[in-house]
């Protein structure tokens, strides 16, 4: 807009829907989905879901009235297609010998959101209570981080996006100070002076809108803690580039996390209390987004590699 005592601010729109993690699909790589299969099928999050059916179920059968056509019949990603449902469902059917066709529950992210809603407008069913909306919704954050913490699989979801935020703050690094890693000569100084000169400014503020799975997937590839509580409608998740200036001239680039105001540590980068670091160097946390990662058949003894990341590739073994 135009002001007298401003100058014009030009926001540009553009990539829309390139780097996301798509809610719930389509994946950045075929090999994905098959990965997701694989990690939603380790035993302690089968485990877990065993305890939770009769949850799922009564839930499921408390939200019959509220469902549309096809309700059923939808997939929400993340280990919850619903081919690996109905597999899931199946070897559940096979020791109970007692669910039937209608008795499936729908996926845990698909009760969730439909939980929420109806709790907001004060339409729950009344055999269901704020504790059955709260429990769905705890599991279904426990599940999503479960699953999106192991490096492979946020390296699939999101390393495009989280290397894209990477390289704006390396190029705004640089814009700043192209050799603010080294000293600060006459020379050097005068090739950052004709820099300065011929490049083109980046933005100081870049704006992402997405979803909340978006969110979660952010969180897990940059390994940082999880926050108290799944993200809200309308939350922000903020990434600072700060700009450390020494005595010797010398610049170092800092990035600092925060989800709605709470400040969210790097898991994994330590400070100097063996603590999660509230700040981390720019030149770590790119080294970090670009290191390669394995998934074994066994990961207790690592044997058998299943799948791979290396170069901004996943690939299946």
């Amino acid at each position: 807009w135009e002001d007298s005592e401003q100058s014009p601010i030009e926001i540009d729109l553009q990539h829309t829907n390139t780097y996301f993690i798509p809610d719930p699909q389509p994946r950045q790589y075929k090999q994905q989905l098959a990965l997701e299969s694989h990690l939603a099928r380790r035993p302690h999050l089968e485990e877990r879901e065993m305890k939770l059916r009769q949850l799922a179920d009564r839930v499921t059968e408390a939200l019959d009235d509220h469902l549309g056509e096809g309700a059923k019949g939808v997939s929400f990603g993340i280990g919850e297609e619903k081919e690996d449902a109905d597999n899931n469902d199946s070897s559940i059917a096979a020791t109970t010998k007692t669910k039937t066709a209608r008795q499936k529950p729908l996926a845990w992210a698909q009760l969730a959101e439909i939980l929420v809603c109806l709790h907001s407008r004060e339409l729950l069913p009344p055999t269901l209570s704020e504790n059955d909306v709260q429990a769905v919704s705890d599991h279904v954050a426990w599940r999503w981080f479960e699953n999106l913490r192991h490096p492979v699989l946020a390296k699939s979801a999101m390393w495009k996006f989280a290397s894209r935020l990477v390289e704006n703050m390396e190029r705004k690094a640089r814009e700043n100070h192209p050799l603010y890693d080294g000293s600060s000569s006459s020379t050097e100084m005068e090739i950052v002076r004709e820099y300065e000169e011929e490049s083109i400014e980046e933005p100081w503020l870049c704006i992402y809108s997405a979803h909340d799975s978006t969110l979660i997937g952010l969180l897990c590839v940059l390994q940082l803690e999880q926050p108290a509580e799944w993200p809200e409608y309308g939350s922000a998740f903020k990434a600072e580039l700060i700009r450390e200036e020494g005595d010797d001239a010398v610049l170092r680039h800092w990035v600092r996390f925060s989800l709605n105001g709470q400040v969210l540590r790097s898991t994994w980068l330590l400070d100097e209390n063996d603590q999660p670091a509230t700040m981390v160097p720019l030149d770590g946390l790119a080294d970090m987004i670009h290191a390669e990662h394995a998934l074994f058949e066994d990961e207790g003894t690592e044997e058998g590699l299943k799948y791979s990341w290396k170069d901004g590739l996943l690939k299946e073994h």
